[in-house]
């Protein structure tokens, strides 16, 4: 089975709700009388969670390389506390 680039496109739309209402209703009709589609469709929606998985966890990685450059260094101790502060403020 290949799946054409249109139909990726379409996909892509469909699962981000960036199509108008009539063109909806008709990709909804797609995915009851066409199994390819909704199967294509399916494995689309799980590649997105993937990618939003992996983009989650790269940006809490990220954050935790800097939050030890700045929180666990000895020389940054102003910086520390001015932060402490803030929080302690609110």
């Amino acid at each position: 089975m290949k799946t054409s680039w249109n139909e990726i496109q379409l996909a892509d739309d469909f699962l981000e709700d960036h199509i108008p209402p009539q063109e909806r209703l008709v990709v909804e009709a797609q995915l009851i009388v066409n199994p390819a589609f909704r199967f294509s469709l399916q494995l689309q929606k799980k590649l997105h969670a993937l990618v939003k998985s992996y983009g989650r966890k790269k940006i809490k990685a990220e954050a935790e390389v800097i939050h030890q450059k700045f929180f666990s260094d000895p020389g940054r101790k102003i910086f520390q506390n001015d932060i402490q502060q803030l929080f302690n403020n609110s």
